[in-house]
């Protein structure tokens, strides 16, 4: 079983999608003030939305497969400033990573992944930043970490 990563195709979409949903649940699960949901529609038109911002900012979106299957993703932008940002930045730029996610089906239910795919998917994803000069090369920590999300 090894980890392949590669660049988002269309046809990636359904799986995408997939993946997207489970980290809303996950959210939604965890959402102690209950005001968060998931309608059937959110993960079409979540999807839609974040390709949209992908080809509007110079992002990029990586895929995890193992053994064929869709088990991670990393989403990246990197937006120009806009006029209102320059009013209060130094004109500059910069990367965003919107979403890193890695899910594995396991005996009909969704698990965290081990880290080895959010590792990597966060790495190629550094590497597109550092091709823009966006990222020294100083070591990261895992934007999950920073977060603080739970598991």
């Amino acid at each position: 079983m090894k980890m392949k990563i590669r660049e988002y195709q269309e046809s990636d979409r359904t799986a995408f999608v997939e993946l997207m949903e489970h980290l809303m649940d996950y959210i939604v699960s965890i959402d102690d003030l209950k005001r968060t949901r998931r309608m059937p529609e959110f993960g079409e038109s979540y999807v839609q939305r974040t390709l949209q911002k992908v080809a509007e900012n110079n992002g990029i979106i990586y895929v995890a497969e193992l053994d064929s299957e869709l088990v991670g993703v990393v989403v990246g932008t990197i937006p120009e400033q806009s006029k209102e940002d320059l009013l209060e930045h130094v004109p500059s730029k910069f990367g965003e990573v919107l979403e890193i996610k890695s899910w594995i089906q396991r005996q009909g239910r969704w698990n965290h992944a081990d880290e080895q795919a959010g590792r990597i998917l966060q790495r190629e994803q550094l590497q597109h930043l550092r091709s823009w000069g966006l990222i020294s090369q100083q070591k990261c920590s895992s934007p999950i970490q920073q977060a603080g999300l739970r598991r």
